[in-house]
């Protein structure tokens, strides 16, 4: 019996599909469920990147405006460590009791950022909380009354990203 003769009878049979309509039906099938898998995972492939690039970015933010303030109220600037792990210590006074008419009551405050591995953490009063992690490099100087950080952190996927944030410092003892 010859193969158009298979598929004549076939055609006319009402009994169900042949083994070559099946095999056809599977492998259409087959490729459509793997072009839908290799959508879903490049979608949740971007995805990630572009959740590991926005913590990196709000870690930088996150770390600049705690930098900021600090710098604003900083009276005497203090660099130390080393190339490897730079810190920063930033010390001003602030009034605590101003109920008596002049003569307010001052207390010293300081925050020491310290790069510490790969997380750059601020040290208030004793109270150490990270800023940042992931940190790559960290490099604090001054010019003049310009406080400059310049931070650099892995964004995921081997890609990172970098901050400088310059302060310009209201008081400044020499």
């Amino acid at each position: 019996m010859r193969i158009s003769d298979i598929f004549r009878q076939s055609a006319r049979s009402p009994r169900g599909f042949a083994l070559l309509e099946v095999a056809v039906g599977l492998s259409i099938l087959s490729m459509g469920v793997g072009l839908i898998g290799t959508s879903v995972f490049q979608v949740l492939s971007i995805q990630r990147h572009w959740q590991a690039d926005r913590v990196a970015t709000k870690d930088l933010r996150h770390t600049g405006s705690w930098f900021a303030g600090d710098a604003l109220n900083a009276e005497t600037v203090v660099f130390g460590g080393t190339p490897d792990e730079p810190t920063v210590t930033l010390s001003w006074s602030e009034i605590v009791d101003n109920s008596v008419p002049g003569s307010p009551v001052f207390q010293s405050r300081s925050s020491v950022y310290s790069l510490d591995g790969d997380t750059l953490t601020r040290n208030e009063d004793g109270v150490v909380t990270p800023v940042a992690k992931g940190v790559v490099s960290a490099e604090f100087s001054l010019s003049g009354r310009v406080l400059t950080l310049d931070l650099t952190v892995n964004s995921g996927n081997g890609g990172t990203t970098t901050l400088t944030l310059q302060t310009y410092l209201r008081v400044l003892q020499s």
